[in-house]
């Protein structure tokens, strides 16, 4: 039995580093998902900024919400623009439309 003694410490090494490792991708999965809801937002933001004053606009709009203007596309009454927040672009649309 005495060969026996601190068998149980290697498995609890094993466990503890599973549990580590789970929790840190977790972790980066949920910032991950924040960067891309902030990005869909500033995007959809910065689209209509952009509609109705340019990419100066949007641009002055992202930097207020920590996003970043990669591309501004004006083409007739519709905008389209794609913004980057820590490495996760989203593009958006925005559009002009009559009342009915």
């Amino acid at each position: 039995m005495d060969g026996d003694r601190g068998q149980a410490m290697p498995l609890l090494v094993i466990v503890v580093v599973l549990i580590a490792s789970v929790v840190l991708a977790v972790g980066l999965v949920g910032v991950r998902l924040v960067h891309l809801q902030q990005a869909h937002g500033g995007a959809d933001a910065a689209a209509l900024a952009a509609l109705d004053g340019g990419r100066a606009a949007a641009e002055q709009l992202c930097r207020r919400n920590g996003c970043r203007v990669v591309a501004v596309i004006s083409s007739g009454h519709e905008v389209f623009v794609t913004v980057d927040v820590a490495g996760v672009r989203v593009s958006a649309r925005a559009a002009w439309s009559a009342w009915p």
